[in-house]
């Protein structure tokens, strides 16, 4: 019970560590405006152009993430289920996960710019 527990406090420490500081450092090599220390769609990244939330936020920041626990549950994971996935499988789930990402700041973004507001 306590190396589940610390396998999984592990992996939650490294999942963390990437999306508040490796991801960010990234972006700063590409000299976009990304926080250190905040999650991808905060407030504090408000000044991130639409292709560098796109990329940043979304590709690296949510669908690899994403991708990470998935691949994790895969490796970790006692459950049959998760044990029979293949390269191809995973493959594919990054794939996935990072196209949805990058759509899913691409919609947040466009929500940030009042482009699905109602007006009152």
């Amino acid at each position: 019970m306590l190396h589940g527990t610390f396998i999984a406090l592990m992996v939650i420490i490294g999942l963390l560590a990437w999306l508040m500081i490796v991801v960010p450092a990234i972006a700063r090599c590409f000299r976009a405006p990304y926080k250190f220390g905040t999650l991808p769609f905060a407030s504090r990244n408000q000044s991130l152009s639409r292709w560098q939330s796109f990329w940043f936020a979304g590709v690296l920041g949510w669908g690899g993430t994403v991708f990470a626990v998935s691949a994790s549950l895969a490796y970790f994971s006692d459950v049959e289920h998760f044990s029979k996935l293949t390269v191809y499988q995973l493959l594919f789930r990054l794939v996935v996960f990072l196209i949805s990402g990058g759509l899913l700041s691409l919609w947040i973004t466009s929500r940030h710019n009042g482009k699905h507001t109602k007006a009152v």
